[in-house]
């Protein structure tokens, strides 16, 4: 579990210290703005989600402060998840409805709801609730790239074989495969890891060469950022399910 707590913690600091650098919330994962245009003091407030998430990010790093610092990152990301939340009714009203539309303003806050319930799971959130948490959001991930493998496909790179929608769908297809096993309670550890893994790909293959092509930009190093606390909250949940399931007994030799 040291190696998930380890990236859930960095990935949480090192977009801390983005808010501080840049003076402001990193727009596609901490999106502020959704609640008002008209904010004041925006820029203070940045500054203090970013040291939050710093403090917080270092805290959970040692085990006698891990514990408060895992409550610190669970109620930052719940905020950013809560950002969410007037785009829920605002976009339909500006852009109509459509069930892919919803399915995007949905996956929004499940990008920080997995760091939240893998936080919480460190004092001690029910492996059940994490577990069914965990599942819908992997699976809106998944329903995602299957909506609009189109849109998807703008972040594979032109070298792959075959086509960026494929890939698309085949990304989303393995999102859906690894919910359903988290919700079913099979090969569910396996699944995690298996997680963990194609979400490190998505750094390698499409977050880095965004901050390659705007180092400057904000939202790109925030992505691979927030991407790298997403692979360690599920490194975490991977091994709390490992320590939740029960072992086998052996049976006693009658001789």
């Amino acid at each position: 579990m040291k190696a998930g707590i380890r990236l859930l913690g960095f990935g949480s600091a090192a977009a801390g210290v983005l808010d501080l650098i840049y003076g402001e919330f990193e727009a596609a994962h901490q999106p502020i703005q959704a609640l008002s245009d008209r904010l004041a003091a925006t820029h203070w407030l940045a500054d203090l989600a970013g040291l939050w998430l710093i403090a917080a990010g270092l805290a959970i790093q040692c085990q006698r402060t891990r514990r408060a610092g895992a409550i610190a990152l669970a109620v930052i990301y719940a905020c950013f998840a809560a950002f969410w939340i007037p785009r829920l009714w605002i976009v339909p009203r500006m852009l109509g409805h459509s069930w892919r539309l919803y399915v995007g303003l949905v996956t929004g806050p499940c990008v920080q709801i997995v760091p939240v319930t893998a936080a919480l799971m460190l004092v001690g959130l029910r492996v059940q609730v994490a577990r069914y948490v965990t599942a819908f959001c992997t699976i809106m991930f998944g329903v995602e790239h299957l909506a609009n493998p189109a849109d998807v496909a703008t972040l594979i790179p032109a070298w792959m074989p075959l086509g960026g929608k494929l890939w698309a769908i085949v990304s989303g297809i393995c999102f859906v495969l690894a919910g359903v096993a988290f919700a079913l309670a099979w090969r569910d550890v396996l699944a995690a890891r298996l997680l963990a893994v194609m979400y490190l790909v998505f750094s390698a293959l499409s977050l880095i060469p965004l901050v390659i092509a705007s180092p400057r930009d904000h939202t790109s190093w925030g992505g691979n950022f927030v991407n790298l606390a997403i692979v360690g909250a599920t490194l975490v949940f991977a091994e709390l399910l490992t320590s939740s399931t029960p072992r086998p007994r052996r049976a006693r030799s009658t001789a």
